[in-house]
């Protein structure tokens, strides 16, 4: 027959076993998220896709992953840049505006577009002011590269005029 417990072993079984869940369960999802990690390195479009979706459904859970997913919402591939930004916000909502607020400003059109349309769905604050803030500043740069087009074609009619000035005094004169 087995020994009979105090009240304090019993306690501390019970603890014992709901830390080591606890721990068991930490490690499961470290581990789980490292391989999601993994398989988002790969070259295989649907593996990473899936990789992608899992994280986004684990939750808060996968916050280790935020920053390789920051990375994917600017990958060429739209459909991972669009996976990429549907996990971010399920797992940090924050990271994920300030994810998209840096693909606003890539230099591919594909990645700004995207980030524009996700910024405007989320339509936080911050999210909107970013967009606002930076279309005020995509039209000043038009309106600087329309000033700079015009400065060029003074400039060209300016020289075209020192041209033939120039011509009519050799005519003129001589050499």
């Amino acid at each position: 027959m087995l020994p009979a417990f105090s009240k304090k072993q019993k306690w501390m079984c019970i603890a014992a076993v709901v830390v080591s869940l606890v721990l068991y369960r930490y490690i499961s999802i470290t581990q789980t998220v490292n391989l999601h990690l993994a398989q988002m390195a790969s070259s295989d479009h649907t593996l990473r896709l899936r990789a992608i979706n899992d994280l986004g459904h684990m939750g808060s859970s996968a916050s280790g992953a935020v920053d390789d997913l920051s990375s994917a919402v600017q990958d060429y591939d739209s459909s991972i840049r669009s996976a990429a930004t549907q996990a971010l916000l399920r797992i940090d909502r924050t990271a994920a505006i300030d994810s998209l607020i840096d693909a606003y400003s890539s230099r591919n059109t594909a990645i700004r577009i995207d980030a524009a349309e996700a910024l405007e769905r989320i339509g936080t604050k911050k999210a909107l002011a970013a967009v606002q803030g930076a279309a005020r500043r995509t039209h000043e740069e038009y309106e600087r590269s329309q000033m700079r087009g015009w400065v060029k074609e003074m400039r060209r009619e300016y020289d075209n005029k020192k041209k033939r000035e120039y011509r009519a005094h050799m005519r003129k004169y001589g050499r």
